[in-house]
């Protein structure tokens, strides 16, 4: 699973991890590829409490459902006000004709050319939404807040709700809702198991003396 490299390999990564479109049991295959079972992959998506987003990865959700013409009928009414204002109606957005491809983060970084949304990075209408709100209330919340929305039907992307689809992954998300502790600690040790899912090492791999930057090649 790409976490860090020398280069951007966006297709690989749209290959390696789930879209935002993507099912529970799409995102349980991409993980558990990777020997991640469903605790672990619960406790990951615990990382959507920081980071950004774009209207783009979840527009769908709130005007033209599986094309339906419909919001998502699993997204709180309240929450799918407040998306509508941050998110307004346009034809090209919320087209369901669009491809859809991202990764675990929130949101890829946009390249100069169009994304994998058919959107390009310099589209007005396409606005930058702030995931702290999930983290609201300080370090104390982090995780724990975006499990809770998560049991209100207040999940942004179409794969953040996915989590309440079955019955393990739905008792993970209401334990670390209820639990900080319990969250933080297995958060952690999913982390630390997913930056030593196949690293490169000896000649293949490359120990940086900045960990932003990537050392300059031979």
């Amino acid at each position: 699973m790409l976490i860090d490299s020398a280069a951007a390999f966006r297709d690989i990564a749209e290959q390696q991890l789930p879209a935002p479109d993507a099912t529970l049991s799409e995102i349980l295959g991409k993980f558990s590829v990777r020997g991640f079972n469903e605790r672990e992959t619960v406790s990951l998506f615990g990382a959507h409490s920081i980071g950004i987003t774009h209207c783009t990865f979840f527009k769908n959700r709130l005007y033209n459902f599986s094309a339906t013409g419909k919001p998502d009928p699993e997204l709180n009414p309240g929450f799918l006000q407040e998306l509508k204002t941050k998110c307004p109606f346009s034809v090209s957005a919320s087209s369901p004709s669009a491809s859809l491809g991202t990764g675990l983060l929130p949101s890829l970084p946009a390249s100069d050319s169009e994304n994998s949304y058919g959107m390009s990075s310099g589209n007005r209408n396409d606005e930058v939404i702030d995931l702290s709100y999930n983290n609201e209330g300080g370090d104390e919340n982090f995780g724990t807040r975006y499990f809770r929305r998560l049991m209100q039907k207040k999940g942004l992307l179409f794969s953040d709700q996915q989590l309440m689809g079955n019955e393990v992954t739905e008792m993970w998300v209401r334990a670390y809702a209820s639990d900080p502790l319990l969250f933080r600690r297995e958060f952690a040790m999913s982390m630390m198991k997913l930056s030593s899912n196949h690293v490169l090492t000896g000649p293949l791999g490359q120990v940086r003396t900045s960990c932003s930057k990537a050392l300059p090649r031979n």
